[in-house]
């Protein structure tokens, strides 16, 4: 995939991504394009092709991956990615894994499997993406997996409806164990019961935004502008669904462009002109509960 194809994939499907990228340097900015529009190529396989299709492409693709003889121009792709940012493939690995689960229906049963998912859908992408942005070490990966995660937590609580319209169920059972049908129905008992769980999603969502953020720290500069821009924006989707009370029945929420701009320059001027400091953010989430 070229630099104008990722380019052109982050402008058409990434308005969030496309809006941070403007602020890295040309190199950096044509290899996050590349990452962000394999992984949405990726995403697009699980979301709109036949699951049968879909399955066999992705598994092709994972197995050509962990032999290291890629064929497919998407296991090409990620294996020329990983070679320019000196990052493993087992990332790429866990991603696929993760798109394979979403070709059937999806009930997840608690936190630890919502987390698992999480990181396996979007975590693993802020893994590759932080060497590919100049951020190196065990401390700045799992900081840039924590932020994928958060992104992550955002998108499943402004897609409910939606999910629950394709039989998907992100909303752990521990939380709220309703049926995706009951979700797309979205009585008045559906409501009443479901609103405090997507309320509690974007809670432990901004425990991930807290340790994301502190990983800025490990960026160059540029690079943690923009990476605060994307950050930023992506939260304000969760701050708009929480001013409705958790209301997902009113269907998908979107921030107004206005609201991104002003949200983006804040984030950039935040993170150009400061030292971010690291927020008191429990870390053993083992000890945390479902």
């Amino acid at each position: 995939m070229n630099r104008d194809g990722g380019r052109a994939s982050l402008e058409r499907h990434g308005s969030t991504f496309a809006l941070a990228a403007r602020c890295l340097d040309p190199a950096s900015g044509a290899l996050v394009a590349r990452l962000y529009a394999v992984c949405r190529a990726l995403d697009d396989l699980a979301d709109d092709a036949e699951p049968e299709f879909a399955g066999r492409r992705l598994r092709r693709i994972r197995a050509e991956l962990a032999c290291g003889a890629p064929n497919d121009p998407l296991a090409v792709e990620l294996t020329s990615l990983a070679a320019a940012g000196g990052f493993p493939l087992a990332p790429a690995l866990a991603l696929i894994d993760g798109l394979l689960s979403d070709l059937g229906p999806v009930r997840l049963a608690d936190r630890g499997a919502l987390e698992s998912y999480a990181y396996r859908v979007a975590g693993t992408v802020g893994e590759m993406m932080a060497p590919l942005l100049g951020a190196h070490g065990p401390r700045a990966r799992r900081h840039a997996v924590d932020l994928g995660i958060a992104m992550q937590l955002t998108n499943i609580a402004r897609d409910v409806l939606d999910d629950a319209r394709a039989d998907r169920r992100y909303l752990p059972a521990s939380w709220l164990d309703l049926a995706p049908g009951e979700l797309a129905r979205a009585t008045p008992a559906t409501r009443a019961a479901a609103a405090p769980a997507v309320l509690r999603l974007l809670d432990l969502a901004e425990r991930y935004y807290a340790s994301g953020f502190e990983g800025l720290v490990h960026l160059p500069p540029r690079a943690r502008v923009a990476v605060a821009v994307a950050g930023a924006v992506y939260r304000a989707i969760g701050e708009e669904l929480r001013a409705r009370g958790g209301a997902y029945w009113l269907g998908r929420v979107v921030v107004p462009r206005r609201r991104r701009w002003a949200v983006g320059v804040k984030a950039a001027w935040r993170a150009a002109t400061s030292r971010p400091v690291p927020a008191p953010v429990a870390r053993d989430r083992a000890l945390e509960g479902a």
